[in-house]
């Protein structure tokens, strides 16, 4: 299975590399973190409502190779995606295996109600509700830019 161990010692390494040069290691192309066999899914979080929600895009990935944890505190999404391709024509075979094992933490807000969250996966799209109090789903207030000449 996946260590998250080494992952995290790997993503501690890359983020002290990049932020020495002013970057971050998620800036990396795709290819180049697959070609290490990581893979990090995109993921959407909103609130809507009284609840906090979590999209990530998991595609090739099928929902029993998907773990989702919630503590108090946070959502860890882990698992590994494993794909071939296979092109067979007259004369000619082309074959080709992406494997990548992910683990995505997003923060949840203090006063989140964990026991209470939920997890869906659709059509490779696996979406974590979280309910929240009402006190932290506040509207933000718009401000004016100022310019200076």
């Amino acid at each position: 299975m996946f260590d998250t161990t080494l992952f995290r010692q790997f993503s501690d390494e890359m983020d002290r590399f990049f932020g020495d040069v002013g970057l971050k290691a998620r800036m990396l192309p795709a290819r180049v973190l697959a070609r290490q066999g990581v893979w990090l899914p995109e993921i959407e979080v909103v609130t809507e409502g009284e609840r906090l929600i979590v999209r990530a895009d998991l595609p090739g990935v099928k929902p029993d190779e998907v773990k989702v944890e919630v503590t108090e505190d946070q959502i860890v999404l882990k698992g590994e995606r494993k794909k071939i391709e296979e092109e067979k024509k007259e004369g000619y075979y082309r074959s080709e295996r992406v494997y990548g094992a992910f683990e995505r933490v997003i923060p949840l807000p203090e006063g989140a109600i964990y026991d209470g969250a939920k997890a869906v996966f659709t059509n490779g799209v696996l979406e974590v509700t979280v309910p929240i109090p009402p006190a932290l789903t506040r509207k933000p207030k718009a401000i004016a830019i100022e310019t200076k000449a």
